[in-house]
């Protein structure tokens, strides 16, 4: 991930800042951005990962902003009553992000925060053939019969089983 941006609504002063990304559900902390002085403001406002985290294809993660309170002033995610979403949130000391987050507060709220980032390279391909002569037999790719020879398939680099019978009638 390289950052968080998030719509900020702060009235009265600037104050520090800080966004950070959680696994859900067990709310695991995976990366925290930078620390920045976040004017008064409405509108969009990013957060970059010192640290980049690497994000899993396929797991859900939490993204989190939070703000330093200070007295007589006014911070908020920009958020939309939306009865499909659950936004999270926990009262707590700014300081140190806690891990694992235990949220305290659930509501039905789209809050306007997002992630960016890199998908990562996918591995690379190669093409796996299989010949008999004089006769064609069935052929099993890691478990699974993929057809008779001759036969080709596409496997991602790595440890593959390929099983063909040991012995064919004609």
């Amino acid at each position: 991930a390289e950052s968080i941006t998030a719509w900020v609504v702060s009235i009265g002063q600037e104050k520090r800042g800080k966004c950070a990304i959680y696994r859900y559900p067990d709310y695991k902390l995976i990366g925290v951005t930078e620390e920045k002085l976040v004017p008064i403001i409405d509108g969009w406002v990013m957060f970059n990962f010192v640290e980049k985290p690497s994000l899993i294809g396929g797991i859900r993660y939490v993204l989190v902003a939070w703000m330093e309170w200070v007295g007589g002033t006014f911070t908020e995610i920009r958020f939309n009553d939306v009865p499909e979403v659950i936004g999270l949130s926990q009262s707590i000391i700014y300081d140190s992000f806690p891990d694992p987050f235990a949220p305290t507060r659930e509501a039905a709220e789209a809050h306007s925060i997002f992630c960016t980032y890199t998908p990562g390279v996918p591995p690379p391909t190669h093409t796996l053939t299989v010949e008999s002569t004089p006769i064609a037999v069935p052929v099993t790719l890691n478990g699974s019969a993929i057809g008779n020879t001759p036969i080709s398939a596409t496997v991602e680099e790595g440890s593959h089983t390929v099983e063909i019978p040991a012995e064919v009638s004609a």
